[in-house]
């Protein structure tokens, strides 16, 4: 596809937690974060705990480097708040491709 890395990884989407941004069964782009150290507040990721995959806005949590907060789109759902010590992977979302398979 044009426009998307060669590199990057295509998966999709499941869950309502960021329409209207991300739609159910839509498509992600998405790069692996090699340290959770670098982070783009405000964006889109894609965060691997034990227990969840997740796509989220990364906030900052406030007064304590050592956590973070998970937002979603959808104002249905509360924040959650996360030790960046149980975050084991990171992946940016570089673009979003809300296409629904008609099949």
């Amino acid at each position: 596809m044009p426009h998307i890395n060669p590199g990057s990884i295509v998966v999709r989407v499941s869950g309502d937690s960021m329409e209207p941004k991300i739609i159910d069964g839509g498509y992600i782009v998405i790069r692996p974060i090699k340290s959770t150290a670098n982070i783009f507040w405000g964006q889109i990721y894609v965060i691997l705990t034990e227990d969840y995959r997740l796509v989220k806005y990364l906030r900052r949590y406030p007064g304590d480097d050592s956590m973070v907060i998970l937002h979603s789109a959808n104002p249905d759902y509360d924040d959650m708040d996360v030790s960046r010590s149980d975050i084991q992977a990171l992946f940016i979302v570089e673009s979003i491709l809300n296409i629904k398979s008609l099949c």
